[in-house]
């Protein structure tokens, strides 16, 4: 089959996450200043001299599992290790302490890798285009919502549903998958850098008792592997687009293979994508969605902050202006999201979409979510997911995300007040809470539940 090719260059907006399912525990790693390292626990303890085994299984048997953890690490260090990922400040407080205490759980879930390093896999990318243009091919088709919301009797269960909206879309019958024209398109593996993740811990966005978005108090404790991106440039980082080949068949060979199927009574896909529809679709799909998150979670006193830092990573990208990308017949690069946290809304199009909610107190179903999940930089909070696709010929040589929020402007323009227990604070860019104040100390917890003893002075006032 003859293929149109064409190379570009994906460009992580906000944190990316495509987990393999895997977790890493502090039995199968070692920390290394700002690098956390893989060793094999079977092989680490197979080397371990007579003394350190004599007295591994010694802390076993009585239960300190914190000096066996400690035997382990110290022997892991001096062996061979393998480099997984860059570490957050805060990853690596929260996962070393984990290492020297047996009850944290210190885990962490990893990317998908091929040749030991982190990939978006070509189906991921792939999964968002054909979200894309299957919004395009709805509303081209002028299916009705109702033909398809009305086969959800359960809303935990949509699988029917979503088979007749891609056989209705797609115009093909129940079975006939020899029909999707996504058969027609193909897309590679797309593999960064080395040294082009990062663990970081994840928080959520929700409402608080004011009604304002913030990060809430969180007891749990979850640490993910997610490619740098954008919203992380600042000094001397900065991030490298990463290559991806995208195909679609030619409209010769769609040419040539009708006409056989015409002559053997057979039939493909009805409607082949080329880039453009591909595209075009894309940004239908996901400007949409990115207008409307930002304009729920990001509209309010906490939120501008992301919104300014959202803002300034698309214009380097050349898609400030998302309303005449969105209606861009023929469009050069797309706007999208992927992996992990990039909630139902960007995997399900507008006109039926129905997430379930199994913790609301009132409608189960909604058409947008009440919380995102993201991370913290600089202060500021960074949902998952957003990515650009731009052609290689196209990405600037030296794109900038330009002046981002950072934590200093940020407290600038917090409240200056005596600080009371209860009260969010911020120290040194982190948010966290009074729980008691004595002698011009403060007593704070932080998200992840650690509790220190600082500086009355040092600290800043949401």
């Amino acid at each position: 089959m003859i293929r149109d090719l064409r190379h570009y260059r994906l460009i992580p907006i906000t944190p990316i996450h495509v987990g393999d399912g895997n977790e890493l525990d502090p039995t199968q790693y070692v920390i290394n200043g700002r690098r956390l390292e893989r060793f094999d626990p079977v092989a680490t303890i197979a080397a371990l001299t007579g003394r350190e085994k004599r007295d591994y299984l010694h802390a076993l048997n009585e239960g300190e599992l914190s000096q066996a953890q400690r035997i382990l690490q110290k022997s892991a260090s001096h062996g061979e290790t393998a480099m997984v990922s860059l570490l957050s400040d805060r990853s690596t407080r929260e996962l070393q302490q984990a290492l020297e205490n047996p009850n944290r759980r210190g885990s962490f879930k990893t990317m998908i890798r091929s040749g030991g390093r982190a990939i978006v896999p070509g189906s991921t990318l792939k999964g968002a285009l054909r979200t894309g243009f299957l919004h395009l091919e709805f509303a081209r088709r002028g299916i009705s919502p109702d033909e398809i919301l009305g086969l959800i009797e359960d809303p935990r269960r949509t699988g029917k549903a979503s088979d007749r909206l891609q056989q209705l879309a797609f115009s093909f019958p129940a079975g006939g998958t020899e029909r999707d024209p996504m058969r027609d398109v193909a897309v590679s593996d797309a593999a960064p850098e080395e040294n082009a993740t990062q663990i970081d811990q994840v928080v959520d966005w929700k409402r608080d008792r004011d009604g304002d978005f913030a990060v809430p108090d969180q007891q749990f404790q979850l640490h993910v592997e997610r490619l740098l991106c954008l919203a992380d440039q600042s000094g001397d980082r900065k991030i490298a687009p990463i290559s991806v080949s995208i195909a679609v068949t030619s409209p010769q060979t769609l040419t040539q293979r009708r006409a056989l199927e015409g002559e053997h009574g057979r039939s493909g896909p009805e409607n082949s994508p080329n880039f453009a529809a591909l595209l075009r679709g894309a940004n239908a799909h996901h400007v949409a969605v990115w207008k409307r998150e930002r304009q729920k979670f990001f509209s309010g006193p906490s939120g501008q902050y992301t919104a300014r830092l959202l803002d300034a990573c698309l214009a380097p990208l050349g898609m400030a202006d998302l309303d005449t990308l969105a209606r861009d017949e023929t469009p050069r690069r797309a706007l999208i999201r992927l992996g992990w946290a990039g909630h139902f809304e960007a995997k399900s199009i507008a006109a039926v979409r129905q997430g379930y909610r199994p913790q609301a107190r009132g409608e189960k179903t909604a058409q947008f979510g009440s919380t995102r999940h993201g991370i913290v930089l600089n202060g500021v909070f960074v949902p998952f997911g957003w990515a650009a696709l731009v052609p290689e010929e196209e990405v600037p040589a030296n794109f900038s995300s330009g002046a981002l929020p950072t934590a200093g402007e940020r407290q600038e323009r917090l409240v200056q007040g005596p600080p009371r227990r209860g009260d969010k604070v911020f120290y040194e860019g982190e948010l966290a809470i009074i729980r008691d104040i004595a002698e011009g100390q403060a007593r704070i917890e932080f998200d992840g539940g650690d509790i220190e003893w600082v500086p009355l002075d040092k600290l800043k006032r949401t």
